[in-house]
């Protein structure tokens, strides 16, 4: 709805702000880290006029505003749930869930050992990956996981199709951004493409994000409709 709202330039309103509420609940209610860093880049790409933001008043603002920040999430006032987080906000690289999944990508790669022809396209539909995960906390709990992806989009593709269909992926979403024209909307296609798919294959087994390149190349017949 926030992409939609983006692509169409339209401003906030009663739906769109109930929806936004609802969505952060949802997402503060499963702590997922990917939604969150979608909803936040959408929301920021959707309120701020980058034209304003050039003007000196708007870059002092929001220089004492960040720096009041800074000092506040540094200070004891902060809650206990919230501080204990803040290093995985200026040292993201040492997020617990970030680095299992560079752990099962540096893992899939240095295992993987695809000749020519399925360089070119991929295990095909069905294939799995083996992943050992050792747990420092309980060591008879670490094992070997079987999965048909490992929380990378990109390369879930690849292991199925191949550079065939990862190239086909890239460039027909590259057409998908050249055929929209707000550059803020641009920004929000690329960051909620790559977001998806660097931290998930969600992009590919979630049925509504169909729904988004369908935005994308209906536009026009949906502006006309509205308006009719």
């Amino acid at each position: 709805m926030l992409f939609y709202y983006l692509l169409n330039n339209k401003p906030f309103d009663k739906k769109l702000i109930i929806a936004s509420l609802m969505g952060l609940i949802y997402i503060a209610a499963t702590t997922n880290f990917m939604n969150l860093a979608i909803f936040v880049v959408l929301i920021f790409l959707l309120a701020v006029n980058f034209k304003k933001l050039l003007k000196p008043v708007y870059i002092v603002s929001i220089l004492i505003l960040a720096i009041l920040g800074v000092w506040y999430l540094n200070s004891p006032f902060v809650p206990e749930l919230v501080s204990a987080k803040m290093q995985y906000v200026f040292q993201p690289w040492e997020y617990p869930s970030l680095k299992i999944r560079l752990d099962d990508f540096n893992q899939i790669i240095s295992k993987e050992d695809f000749g020519f022809f399925k360089q070119i396209f991929g295990e095909g539909f069905g294939t799995s990956s083996q992943i050992y995960r050792y747990n420092p906390v309980a060591v008879s709990l670490s094992r070997t996981f079987s999965f048909q992806e490992i929380d990378n989009g990109f390369y879930y593709i690849y292991h199925r199709g191949g550079w065939s269909l990862l190239i086909i992926f890239i460039l027909s979403h590259i057409y998908l951004m050249l055929k929209i024209k707000e550059v803020k909307a641009k920004l929000g296609f690329v960051a909620l493409i790559f977001i998806t798919c660097i931290l998930s294959i969600h992009y590919f087994n979630y049925s509504f994000y169909l729904i988004i390149p369908l935005f994308i190349i209906y536009k026009n017949n949906y502006i006309n409709t509205l308006e009719g």
